[in-house]
């Protein structure tokens, strides 16, 4: 069961850049974050309006998976095609109530 949850939009830059970004994002992107520890699952959803969301699952608490990320993400690959106006947004919530 997740303790906690990293939700993150994107959306790729451009149509004609749509299909690297999606490459990256599969196959590159959601492994290194299944490979921080304590990250159980990653799903994406969308586009809706363009957009894309990501959800990642933690089996610790919200503070722990933001700092195992930030400790992480230097080593990650750049992102490739991501829409950086206006920027992703990210956001690290905490299993709460039932």
């Amino acid at each position: 069961m997740s303790k906690s949850i990293l939700v993150v939009k994107t959306a790729p830059d451009s149509p004609e850049g749509a299909a690297a970004y999606n490459d990256w994002y599969d196959n590159t992107h959601f492994g290194e974050l299944l490979a921080i520890e304590g990250c159980i699952s990653a799903k994406r959803y969308g586009p809706d309006n363009g957009s894309y969301l990501a959800v990642y699952e933690f089996d610790c608490d919200a503070d722990t998976a933001k700092a195992r990320f930030g400790a992480a993400f230097p080593s990650m690959a750049p992102p490739v095609n991501v829409r950086m106006d206006p920027p992703p947004s990210m956001e690290f919530y905490n299993a709460y109530g039932g």
